[in-house]
């Protein structure tokens, strides 16, 4: 029976010192400044990438970590959605459909900050709170008052004016969620209110009050009134991680059991991988869809190269170190990169028309043609080699049977599985040759591809195999991340 394999502990899966507390202030940073409308100068999703970063370690000591660490996962997304939201609608949205993108933007982001950030933030602390009850000794939760000093006598409750009396300690857990709650609420509404007066903008000018013609001037106080409230929140996240960091015992207490409860389950990091590459992997596949603006690629076929070197590179540490990938990947974005700037410089400077009567057009055409065929063999090489690390993936992680061991044998059951998924990346590898063929007929073909010709409809077709192609991946590699998934479900 295949065992998962275990990864052996280096140098990436020790202790952090503090186990990423420290990096609340980092994020705390970049989430502090006001939004004007979707434009952020410190971007959101660098302070949460950094925040998933310090609670990598918090998330697999209790459940209030874990949903925490999924939910800063998906808004770490969905900033980052937002951040480059802002130069589409400057560069693709008309200066009068801005106003009403920018403030529909604006609420829909502000509705995910009410659904996702805000419980994330309360799963967060409500870690902090479930571990440091189970503490003894701890002190970092409590803020210690200083004594205060009665004003006007109360003869009821026996205090004279003058006289000091001790105040028991605060909750600091509690107080900083609380803040925490209200900042993140306060700046989504913030940011959101002064584009309603978007709404105002098709009113005749002149003829009554328009409250789009001040919009600058909202924006400027709503902005002054979340920066002033989020320094209020980003001093006392200061004071909770330094809180934090002082109490040595609370650390000890956090260290020691991340070391008996996780690093002694090696198996956690293997399938965290596994799920993060396959994960990788699949966004990679997109990046094969062409996207053109006057004969030119907008997202460059390298970029899927890249991403998938990521995700192998994720994956080496449980397939082994696969040079030859690297290598082909490498050379297909050098090409690649070539081929963008090929067709570039030959549609800017000939053009189709200009082939047969231009001899040096006509003899760059044919370059073009033999860098683009050695770019469509790299893409396949590349593709056929990615196949192979999922075929190691596949014998190697998966095969969960419930089949009992004394009325059948289960490896039958597992080599089942085995074999159904090796046949699911069948329809991927075909139509990685498909869509590596069209790409290079499209060129080869280009002067075919006149109005009035047959061929006028093959860039469709071209567009068509590489769908294809992404979805029958994108198919076969989450049927392989189900199955590492029930591989690991009971480990």
């Amino acid at each position: 029976m295949n065992e998962p394999q275990a990864i052996v502990l280096t140098r990436k899966n020790k202790i952090k010192k503090y186990l990423g507390i420290g990096s609340l202030t980092a994020a705390a940073v970049f989430l502090f400044l006001p939004d004007m409308a979707i434009f952020d100068l410190l971007p959101d999703f660098v302070g949460y990438i950094l925040l998933l970063s310090g609670i990598s370690c918090l998330r697999d000591l209790n459940d209030y970590f874990g949903d925490a660490y999924d939910r800063f996962y998906k808004i770490a997304w969905i900033s980052a959605v937002r951040y480059f939201a802002f130069f589409v609608v400057l560069g693709l949205v008309t200066a009068q459909e801005r106003p009403d993108t920018i403030l529909l933007l604006t609420f829909v982001f502000g509705v995910f900050d009410f659904f996702i950030v805000i419980p994330a933030w309360k799963c967060l602390f409500d870690g902090f709170s479930y571990l440091s009850t189970r503490c003894d000794g701890a002190t970092f939760d409590r803020r210690i008052l200083q004594p205060k000093k009665i004003r006007f006598s109360n003869r009821r409750k026996g205090l004279q004016r003058g006289m000091t009396v001790d105040r028991a300690p605060q909750n600091r857990i509690d107080r900083l969620a609380r803040t925490t709650v209200i900042f993140v609420g306060f700046k989504a509404i913030l940011t959101a209110l002064p584009e309603f007066a978007a709404l105002s903008k098709d009113v005749e000018t002149g003829a009554v009050f328009r409250p789009y013609d001040y919009i600058g001037i909202y924006r400027f106080f709503a902005m002054l009134a979340v920066l002033v409230f989020g320094c209020i929140w980003l001093s006392r996240v200061v004071e909770f991680v330094r809180a934090a960091k002082k109490d040595e015992r609370m650390v000890s207490f956090y260290r020691e059991k991340y070391r008996t409860d996780v690093l002694t389950k090696p198996h956690i990091f293997t399938h965290r991988h596994l799920k993060s590459a396959l994960f990788v992997a699949c966004i990679a596949m997109v990046f094969r869809l062409d996207l053109r603006l006057d004969n030119a690629h907008v997202i460059p076929d390298a970029l899927l190269a890249l991403i998938l070197c990521v995700a192998v590179l994720i994956l080496g540490r449980h397939v082994g170190r696969r040079w030859d990938f690297f290598l082909s990947a490498g050379l297909f974005a050098a090409v690649s990169t070539g081929v963008n700037i090929f067709e570039y410089y030959f549609f800017y400077n000939y053009g189709v028309t200009s082939i047969e009567t231009n001899e040096a057009g006509y003899r760059f055409f044919v370059a073009f043609e033999i860098v683009k065929a050695v770019e469509e063999g790299l893409f396949i090489l590349m593709m056929l080699l990615f196949f192979r690390m999922l075929r190691h993936v596949i014998f190697s992680y998966t095969g969960f049977a419930v089949t009992p061991e004394e009325t059948r044998d289960p490896s039958e059951k597992i080599k089942t599985i085995h074999r159904e998924l090796e046949r699911g990346m069948l329809p991927a590898v075909i139509f990685t040759v498909l869509s590596a063929v069209s790409k290079l007929l499209m060129v080869m073909l280009l002067l075919l591809r006149r109005e009035g010709f047959v061929l006028e409809w093959f860039p469709v077709l071209d567009t068509v195999l590489a769908a294809l192609f992404a979805f029958f991946t994108i198919r076969s590699v989450r049927a392989i991340y189900s199955q590492v998934e029930y591989r690991f479900m009971l480990l």
